[in-house]
């Protein structure tokens, strides 16, 4: 059931919001978002929050149909959908205007991206069968024998290893879960994010 103590890194969006207006008044040195992964990170800790609260059930200790928590659950996959696609628009619009770097460092920076999403947590973890700590050893050694990810098949490579982490998640915990609902987010924004690399 739903459990506060399940909440480590408490965060909300008020919170995100008080801390962009107090940056709009100090110097950079001093701004708690000096980039943009760092304000996504806070309120990607939100949705992460918002989803352990809200779990996923059908019914109440009662035997009720418990609908008012659904209801809170979907809200959030919805507002961490909308959250995501803004976010992957302008990583891509970014990418367009900011120096040209090679696909091996743009897949890392990606990986890097999705190895500190806070919603990842349960994806880098030893106990499952592929992990993202998986998938940056396999990236580092494809690294090493192609520094530059010269060709179609490094991206391939790359996109397969992360998808499989996904697809298993889902393999083993389902779809209507919040495991299965975060991997479907993340296989979403990986995708749009993976699409702006072609």
């Amino acid at each position: 059931g739903v459990n506060p103590d399940d909440v480590k890194q408490p965060m909300d969006l008020h919170t995100v919001e008080e801390h962009l207006a107090r940056d709009r008044t100090l110097e950079y040195s001093e701004k708690r978002y000096k980039f943009v992964a760092q304000f996504a990170h806070d309120v990607r800790v939100v949705f992460k929050n918002g989803f352990l609260l809200t779990r996923v059930r059908d019914y109440d200790k009662s035997g009720k149909k418990d609908l008012g928590a659904n209801k809170t659950f979907k809200a959030t996959e919805d507002a961490c959908k909308r959250f995501e696609d803004s976010l992957a628009a302008l990583e891509a619009e970014l990418d367009q205007r900011g120096p040209a770097v090679p696909l091996s460092g743009r897949c890392q920076l990606l990986l890097s991206d999705l190895r500190h999403n806070p919603l990842s947590e349960w994806f880098r973890r030893d106990d499952v069968d592929t992990n993202l700590d998986d998938v940056q050893r396999a990236l580092t050694s494809d690294i090493e024998s192609n520094p530059l990810g010269e060709g179609a098949d490094f991206v391939e490579a790359f996109e397969e290893n992360v998808n499989l982490v996904w697809s298993n998640a889902i393999k083993y915990n389902g779809t209507k879960g919040w495991i299965g609902t975060v991997a479907k987010m993340l296989q979403r924004t990986f995708g749009a994010r993976i699409a702006a690399l072609r």
